[in-house]
């Protein structure tokens, strides 16, 4: 685990920055798909029910 921590951090003791970034950017992208991911799914079926005529 003190390996991980040791990398994750520069020689002055900052967190290396794209790090940060990476991780915010899943956080971020999971709870985006996991809450418009059915409504686009939704709207997607709705549109080709409407193309289709039904």
């Amino acid at each position: 685990m003190s390996k991980i921590l040791r990398f994750l951090r520069s020689d002055r003791g900052e967190a290396v920055p794209w790090m940060v970034v990476l991780i915010i950017g899943v956080i971020m992208a999971v709870t985006v798909w996991k809450y418009i991911g059915p409504g686009l799914k939704t709207a997607a079926q709705k549109m080709g029910n409407s193309l289709a005529g039904q």
